[in-house]
């Protein structure tokens, strides 16, 4: 009798005991089912390929016009008239300003007069010393020397041609085509000789000036190609080609590069612009893939390829040699006949199973 009170609680215990086991056990086997039954991850690929990766360096400099000049006149004056404005395009040649020219006009038809007489003076000379007045050939050189000093022709002569140089120097003339640049004069105003009244620069003549690293002045060479970005409207990138190096190296470690733009550009560029300066080289690679396809699982670096038949993802082991902003060069066991993948491999695992997209 006591031992059937024992036995029906110990058998209600073991039937609940294993209702629970039948429920977990259903439980790892339904979710057993739906990790098997989960649909393959959406991949794309890029093909394994080698030969070389650009690699880009930055360096710092600034635009500078490779011909300019400050405009003054050679002589003191008042300035009558001014042709040219701020931004004005020149041709070689033409006048861009001018001085009054009253004093200029006086002074020469003084001086062609003055040599006018003296001219008079020598050919009574030339009479008195026995040759011909209209042939100075008539008498011999020291004779026409002391002629020509004792009448004041010579005197005379000197003058007038350095009056007719002041009056000429009334003009001021472009020296070459060019941009009229920081005009700050008016007509009427008083002007010194030499005084600086613009500048004119050649917009065919721009040169971009920057400092590199003496290292890496290996990927430098007259005639290099290099790309500038100026951050101009509509201009942002330009090619340029090395002019020279400066063989100098600063307390930096750094040397000067300079390099010409093209001679068909023309445009109003900002004196001293800053620019940035981006030289290329060219690194010999075996095996390069882009940058999207690594991944770094527990501190090793790797990607994914596809197996032969386009379902399987592989996972592989690799070492990055070196890296652009794209591309990076790698060393492992794969070959260019490899498909990588690039998208949808966040969460895959070693031959998990796949839809290549391609």
């Amino acid at each position: 009798m006591r031992r059937a009170l024992y036995f029906w609680p110990v058998l209600g215990i073991l039937t609940s005991v294993w209702s629970s086991c039948d429920r977990i056990g259903g439980m790892e086997k339904s979710s057993t089912l739906v990790s098997l039954t989960m649909e393959p991850e959406r991949v794309n690929t890029i093909r394994v390929r080698s030969g070389f990766m650009v690699q880009s360096y930055q360096a710092f400099g600034h635009l500078e016009h490779g011909q300019k000049t400050e405009l003054a006149f050679s002589i003191n004056g008042k300035l009558k008239n001014l042709f040219v404005k701020n931004g004005l395009q020149v041709r070689k040649g033409e006048v861009l300003a001018s001085l009054d020219p009253t004093f200029l006009d006086y002074d020469l038809n003084l001086a062609a007069l003055e040599l006018q007489v003296a001219a008079l003076r020598k050919k009574e000379m030339l009479i008195q010393y026995g040759g011909d007045a209209c042939c100075e050939n008539s008498v011999d050189s020291l004779t026409q020397q002391v002629i020509a000093l004792k009448s004041g022709y010579a005197r005379a002569v000197l003058d007038f041609d350095y009056r007719q140089q002041l009056w000429e120097s009334r003009e001021l003339i472009a020296p070459f085509e060019g941009i009229v640049a920081n005009l700050a004069v008016q007509p009427g105003q008083n002007l010194a000789a030499g005084q600086v009244i613009a500048d004119l620069l050649n917009q065919e003549t721009l040169l971009v000036r920057f400092l590199v690293l003496f290292s890496k002045t290996t990927l430098l060479r007259k005639g290099a190609p290099i790309i500038i970005s100026t951050g101009i409207p509509g201009l942002d990138t330009l090619n340029a080609r090395v002019q020279s190096i400066n063989p100098q190296v600063n307390q930096h470690g750094l040397v000067e590069v300079t390099a010409q733009l093209p001679t068909s550009l023309r445009i109003p560029v900002p004196e001293r612009l800053s620019v940035v300066v981006w030289l290329q080289e060219k690194i010999p690679a075996k095996l390069i893939v882009p940058k999207q396809a690594i991944l770094t699982r527990a501190g090793q670096q790797m990607l994914f390829t596809v197996d032969v038949d386009r379902s399987r993802a592989k996972l592989h082991a690799i070492e990055v040699l070196d890296e652009n902003e794209t591309e990076v060069s790698i060393s492992g066991k794969l070959s260019t006949d490899d498909q990588v993948i690039v998208s949808g491999h966040t969460f895959l695992t070693h031959d998990a199973p796949i839809v290549w997209t391609n």
